[in-house]
């Protein structure tokens, strides 16, 4: 019996329920893998007089495993782990997958790295790596803030009309339901 060939369906964007769902239980996911190396790493420290050092080496192996993962998956799919929960993707305007480039750097690394980089790594470390190239420690808390108001802005994106938060925008991304979603 021959196939009958299917015209691909409209692309159906995302809801902003839907998209804070995926957002949630990948930030869920993400807590549930820290909380055993974490909780190993803290008995370690507490019972048996550890280096506290064990507590960050659990969690940057927990971070690290977690966004390889998300990668690999958004790459490959166009979905992160709550993404494919739910039933969305990430596609570009044309329908295919958006890749690693527009999927991973542009969508998240672009944001989140200089968010991670003025959060998490020591503000000592930071403003002595940033005074050896002639940076002043105001204008490292000026860029600092700078990241952490980009990273807080993206998300209110996502109530316009398009629903297409700021990295979605640069990527040149959106979100649909993947059932409405066939590969080109």
């Amino acid at each position: 019996m021959p196939t009958r060939h299917r015209e691909p369906l409209p692309l159906v964007r995302a809801s902003r329920s839907f998209r804070l769902g995926a957002l949630l239980l990948d930030v869920v996911l993400y807590a549930a893998l820290l909380l055993p190396g974490a909780a190993g790493a803290f008995i370690a420290v507490a019972i048996f007089d550890a280096s506290p050092v064990w507590l960050d080496v659990s969690n940057a192996v927990a971070a690290g495993a977690y966004v390889l993962v998300q990668a690999v998956l958004v790459a490959r799919t166009g979905q992160s782990l709550g993404k494919r929960m739910l039933g969305l993707r990430i596609v570009r305007p044309d329908g295919t997958l958006p890749g690693f480039v527009r999927g991973v750097l542009l969508r998240s690394w672009l944001f989140l790295v200089p968010f991670a980089a003025t959060s998490l790594l020591l503000p000592q470390l930071w403003f002595a790596l940033a005074t050896q190239f002639g940076f002043t420690p105001l204008f490292v808390l000026i860029l600092g803030y700078a990241s952490h108001a980009v990273y807080a802005i993206d998300p209110v994106f996502i109530l316009g009309r398009a629903r297409r938060c700021l990295h979605d925008r640069v990527a040149g991304t959106d979100v649909v339901h993947a059932a409405a979603w066939r590969p080109s």
